[in-house]
């Protein structure tokens, strides 16, 4: 009987690994999916601009290869930190000028052909005590969720904009999808539930998990068949 016990014990710890590698490679998958088109399509259109002779060309291809580089490094970083710990990388807090990590995921993202982005940027500087790569991640994920929440033939809409209140600022992701329903809300955050075919439900699940580390919340509100938005709080650092 012992000799049993230990036996079902050790399949139970096996499976129990397995089941952890499993979702940890979702999770990886998931977060270096994410940016993988939107660069894809800042190429093609830089492309573009080269083949018809643009003549903001130095302009664009400096901005492109700018964004591209930065993205690359998180990835990479992503890769190394998985490679070495064979787990999720831990946040790196530091303190960084929000402003950056804002408009570099809005440019990401801005080519989308059946999408505008509607980007009112802060007018002051504002730092955070974060992890930049984490929460760039965090708001590439809200926003592809916002452009896949477009209805098909639909041109969609998205509103990015921030609020600054009581030592805490808010950056609100509104787009005019499809909504949420109350049913489908209560599990939006829950690893493996997504409203996607094609996706895996890890997105949400993982960014809540980040930005709780930075001591915010990550929430939403809708109207369903209408539109939603997600919001972002943190902790600024007051000088």
């Amino acid at each position: 009987m012992i000799n049993e016990l230990e036996e079902s014990s050790n399949k139970l710890a096996e499976g129990e690994r397995q089941g952890a590698w499993r979702e940890m490679a979702k999770q990886v998958a998931h977060e270096i999916k994410n940016p993988l088109t939107p660069m894809k399509l800042s190429l093609q259109h830089l492309q573009y601009a080269i083949q018809r002779n643009d003549p903001n060309i130095e302009t664009k291809i400096k901005k492109t290869t700018e964004l591209l580089i930065n993205q690359i490094d998180s990835l990479s970083k992503m890769a190394e930190e998985f490679s070495a710990f064979a787990k999720m990388p831990e946040a790196q807090m530091e303190p960084v000028v929000l402003n950056d990590i804002l408009d570099e995921s809005v440019q990401l993202f801005e080519k989308e052909e059946n999408c505008t982005i509607i980007y009112n940027p802060l007018t002051n500087w504002v730092k955070v005590n974060v992890d930049p790569h984490q929460l760039g991640r965090v708001f590439a994920n809200i926003l592809k969720n916002g452009i896949q929440a477009i209805p098909e033939g639909a041109k969609g809409e998205i509103k990015v904009y921030c609020k600054l209140n009581e030592g805490k600022i808010t950056i609100y992701f509104e787009d005019n999808g499809k909504g949420i329903s109350d049913e489908l809300g209560k599990k939006i955050f829950s690893p493996n539930f997504s409203t996607k075919n094609s996706g895996m439900g890890l997105g949400l699940a993982i960014s809540r998990k980040i930005i709780e580390q930075f001591s915010g919340v990550i929430d939403y509100t809708s109207i369903p068949e209408k539109r939603q938005h997600f919001y972002v709080v943190l902790p600024v650092i007051i000088n």
